[in-house]
């Protein structure tokens, strides 16, 4: 799936209709011709973002891998899906052609390349197992660019590409390397010369006991000083001068980079809320929620949030990322009271994190590159490297949420004589709506210092110079793009993930397709960890994907992955059984002490699910008191009568 950004030249498929852009008009109109008829229509530009967000508008991907047509529906051949290999080596050609894509209007790609190719080779890629050439690197930028920037045309689909030429033995390769190690990272004066010399040693050292055919070659002075240069330079420096020198050398450098142009560089952390909410209608305590932002630093514009009461997670990362990627069209029906628009959106060229455990998984890495996004990893221990979210989440306490009734319950478990009548605290939906009043009519509407002017007047401006945002090229594959991917294998009774069954028609048509043409059974599956109510599982002949429904929708819609797992536990742990019927009499359980207002079990808004995707979405969000009937389970059983809920509390809180 690539990225496309309006404009003349895009292609788009609608209504099974073909059109082209041809001009961009006065009031955000563009005029459009059909490619059967050559008949001329205008659309406006809200239509493009409304329609890719429900999936009824699908942008052209022509190039290497991608398509033969010139628009084709349901492109939805899934990045993460590869193997590791190919995966690597697709993205390290982005990497050798990347500084590349930056330029505009040269005359000539010759010093570029050539400039771009001797620095590769300094970096002595080619004995980490990349082969590359002038001509590749050539064919590689073509193919990258004639495909709307997708990282398909980058995939080796044969992998039959080897080093070519000899290669420096193994054994002389571990040589320069424990050269390196024990004599070049001493703070005493050793250069890539010495190295070169001590390594030539240690070869006349073990060729004395050799016979001649045996013996080993002396390596290049330029081939040691490859191997130096090929090291990690900002190591080698904290080794031989000291982590202050290297700080100040190779660090202080990145944070002086400012970008130039919106989406260039996009900041995203979590920061815990000093703030208590509650149910909208029980009003019982839901927790502190957790707040996930992605923030433009160019402009100092708020790209997209999340609001969630579970710690942070590649869940709220998906779901801040889905709200980052779109136009914020709900504002007006949801929301009339604010005055002005959200007006931030699309993909960003660099998404910046830090090295939590959430943000340095496979699921996010291949998210990015599914979408061209280029992830980039800071330091640890060092928020000063994404200061702009960090003094953005500054703002939002000292401005906002420390002038909100319920700022100072952050103990609120402790104190058992809390009566949320009497303390006014605010629900989800009402903090979303003053959240969206401050955000867009003050925070974005007034000076910000770190940014020097105004964070509205400042996208607008940068969006009238370098155009609109890029978006993805369909609606239903970047979402699942997001997902969290797993391997299953499917049976005669459907797919089983976690004590939950997964069954369709489809599937079982994929299952007769499967056991004809391969031996293997198992499939690659995403799933939303927010709601396991279905799964999508990849078809390897129609490369795509289709959902598939839970067979037991009643326990499962809108199930979030961390409740499923304390059900489960309950379960095993009261009923000596993990079925669908002793899950839901734990979660029945669950529920009942939830809600009568005086016990607690763990993180009640984690429990239920609640976050502010279900507020943005469009789709009706499920009542989270919504559980089986207890006719459904089993009739014969009171499971209120007899059970001690004391144990399973407290563990419960303490495991999740």
């Amino acid at each position: 799936m690539g990225r496309i950004s309006l404009g003349s030249g895009a292609k788009f498929l609608f209504d099974d209709r073909s059109f082209v852009i041809m001009e961009e008009l006065e009031e955000d109109n563009f005029e459009c011709k059909n490619l059967a008829s050559g008949r001329k229509k205008v659309f406006p530009k809200q239509f493009f973002y409304e329609a890719l967000e429900k999936g009824e508008i699908v942008f052209s991907e022509e190039g290497k891998n991608t398509t033969e047509e010139v628009i084709r529906k349901n492109i939805g051949a899934d990045f993460s899906k590869l193997p590791d290999k190919q995966k690597d080596l697709a993205k390290f050609r982005l990497f050798a052609i990347e500084p590349l894509l930056a330029l505009e209007d040269v005359k000539s790609l010759n010093p570029y390349v050539d400039a771009r190719l001797a620095e590769l080779n300094d970096g002595g890629y080619h004995h980490k197992g990349y082969n590359f050439s002038r001509a590749s690197i050539y064919r590689w930028f073509k193919d990258y660019k004639q495909s709307n920037c997708n990282i398909w045309s980058l995939v080796a689909i044969y992998d039959k590409c080897g080093p070519k030429g000899k290669l420096i033995n193994r054994e002389v390769e571990l040589i320069i390397q424990k050269m390196i190690d024990q004599y070049y990272k001493r703070r005493e004066a050793v250069n890539p010369k010495d190295i070169h010399e001590l390594v030539i040693y240690e070869i006349d050292k073990i060729n004395e006991f050799r016979i001649d055919k045996e013996k080993l070659e002396y390596p290049s002075r330029a081939t040691v000083y490859r191997r130096v240069q090929g090291r990690d330079q900002e190591d080698i420096a904290k080794s031989k001068k000291g982590g202050r020198f290297s700080y100040m050398k190779y660090l202080q450098v990145k944070l002086q980079k400012k970008p130039d142009r919106p989406l260039q560089r996009v900041e995203i952390d979590h920061t815990l809320l000093d703030l208590f909410l509650v149910d909208e209608e029980k009003k019982i305590p839901l927790g502190r929620p957790t707040v996930t932002t992605l923030l433009d630093v160019f402009s100092g514009y708020p790209l997209g949030v999340y609001f969630g009461f579970e710690p942070p997670s590649y869940t709220a990362i998906m779901h801040a990322l889905r709200h980052a990627i779109s136009p914020k069209n709900y504002i007006k029906e949801l929301y009339p009271e604010v005055e002005n628009p959200w007006l931030a959106y699309g993909l960003p060229d660099l998404l910046v994190t830090d090295r939590g455990k959430d943000f340095m998984g496979d699921n996010l890495e291949d998210a990015c590159a599914q979408l061209n996004i280029k992830l980039e990893h800071l330091p640890g221990k060092r928020p000063w490297y994404k200061g702009a979210v960090e003094r953005h989440f500054r703002t939002i306490n000292q401005s906002l949420i420390h002038k909100i009734p319920g700022t100072t319950f952050s103990n609120i478990f402790e104190k058992g004589d809390y009566d949320p009548k009497k303390n006014a605290v605010m629900s989800l939906s009402q903090f979303l709506k003053v959240f969206h009043i401050w955000l867009l009519d003050y925070y974005a509407q007034d000076t910000n210092k770190g940014v020097r002017g105004i964070p509205s007047k400042i996208w607008e401006s940068g969006i009238k110079t370098y155009g609109e945002p890029d978006i993805p090229t369909s609606k239903l594959q970047w979402e699942i793009a997001l997902m969290k991917m797993e391997s299953r294998t499917i049976q005669r009774h459907g797919i089983r993930m976690d004590n939950l069954f997964y069954q369709s028609p489809a599937l079982h048509t994929l299952l007769r397709k499967i056991e004809v043409e391969y031996r293997n059974k198992d499939v690659d599956i995403k799933y939303d960890p927010s709601d396991l109510g279905k799964i999508y599982v990849y078809d390897p002949f129609e490369k795509t994907y289709f959902d598939v429904p839970c067979t037991n929708q009643e326990y499962a819609l809108g199930l979030n992955e961390y409740a499923h797992k304390v059900y489960q536990r309950i379960a095993n742990a009261e009923f000596n059984s993990v079925d669908l019927s002793a899950l839901a009499r734990a979660k029945k359980k669950v529920t009942d002490i939830i809600f009568d207002g005086k016990s607690f079990v763990g993180k009640i808004g984690r429990l239920l699910g609640v976050g502010s995707n279900q507020v943005f979405s469009d789709k009706p969000v499920r009542n989270q008191e919504t559980v089986p009937s207890k006719s459904s389970i089993n009739k014969n059983i009171n499971i209120f009568e007899g059970v001690d809920t004391t144990n399973w509390r407290a563990t419960s809180a303490r495991k999740y």
